[in-house]
């Protein structure tokens, strides 16, 4: 049986900060573009529409919520999202260990990251023949989706404003 690529299961050991040791088996699936619009939406929810103002250089600015917090807002609606099979402990309104929340977490990025390519990276389009690169040169740099590509050209944003 050919193994399904698009999840990954893996097992957590490990002792909680109440000194319970959390046993348990996770899958993680890989992100379609609904589950990514869906991990925005439960962000926004869990900030109150708030999230850390960051500067051109990806620097907090000091306005909105504080950049732990956003980042904990991200891994709950990550995890809300991307987990498909967790164990029965697994329940984020009750579980107060952060460090067990990111170890999971970490697994899960860890997987979603697989499906990053460097734009420089060869890849084979499945005709037999190697292309390199993305068939865009909108950006020289590669999106990790963390922040979309610009719609609109910087020139023409600012000739708008």
């Amino acid at each position: 049986m050919e193994q399904d690529k698009s999840r990954k299961t893996f097992q957590i050991d490990a002792v909680d900060d109440t000194g319970v040791r959390r046993v348990g088996t996770f899958t993680v699936k890989k992100l379609s573009i609904r589950d990514r619009a869906k991990i925005a939406t439960k962000r926004s929810q869990l900030g109150d529409g708030m999230y850390c103002v960051r500067d051109d250089k990806g620097d907090p600015t000091g306005r909105g919520i504080d950049e732990d917090s956003d980042m904990l807002n991200s891994m709950i609606a990550y995890l809300e999202v991307s987990l498909i099979q967790k164990p029965d402990w697994w329940n984020l309104d009750v579980l107060g260990d952060l460090d067990l929340a990111r170890k999971v977490y970490g697994e899960a990025m860890d997987f979603e990251m697989t499906f990053f390519r460097s734009r420089n990276q060869q890849v084979d389009n499945g005709s037999g023949s190697v292309r390199t690169g993305n068939s865009s040169s909108a950006n020289s740099s590669p999106n990790t989706g963390t922040q979309p590509a610009p719609v609109v050209d910087p020139q023409v944003s600012a000739a708008l404003d």
